[in-house]
């Protein structure tokens, strides 16, 4: 339990909990923050955004307008998500990552350090990018599958898992 001190503000969020930020934190208007949410130093957060239950936010984050962030999500230091952005439950976002505006996360997502994820991606559960991969603009990420270390999915593509063999569509 986090005990208020010079280092910490008090932040009533939206729903009325009352939480303890870091000063450094910037906390955006009507975000809603629930319980047991831990933000890190530097953290930016826009404003309407929502941090689920047992959220933990690294150092050096920023996250976008309008952004949810599920119940159970790790979100790694010096990593950005963009704008309208969804993040599904028990999700891991690795350190250095870039999410873009209108992405779409599913549940239980590995996002490895370093990956880049374009605008209007849509990535479906269970499946894990790896380090340095580029998802490119519009991709889509369907089934229980894995996009390797250094990979790039090319823009509008539908990489996906059928069968336990993994497709790519145009």
């Amino acid at each position: 339990m986090v005990k208020p001190d010079g280092d910490f503000a008090i932040y009533e969020s939206c729903c009325g909990r009352i939480v303890f930020v870091p000063k450094s934190a910037m906390i955006g208007f009507g975000v809603s923050i629930d319980k047991d949410v831990v933000i890190g130093e530097n953290v930016e957060i826009g404003d309407y955004s929502v941090l689920n239950t047992e959220t933990k936010i690294g150092d050096n984050v920023v996250i976008g307008d309008n952004t949810t962030i599920g119940r159970n999500t790790h979100i790694g230091d010096n990593t950005t998500i963009g704008n309208g952005c969804t993040i599904g439950e028990v999700c891991v976002i690795k350190q250095r990552a870039t999410i873009g505006n209108m992405v779409e996360i599913g549940d239980v997502i590995h996002v490895n350090d370093d990956a880049k994820v374009h605008d209007c991606v849509q990535i479906d559960d269970y499946a894990t990018i790896g380090a340095r991969a580029l998802v490119k603009y519009g991709a889509e990420v369907k089934g229980e599958i894995v996009i390797l270390d250094d990979e790039v999915v090319p823009k509008y593509r539908r990489v996906y898992a059928y069968g336990g063999v993994r497709q790519s569509a145009s």
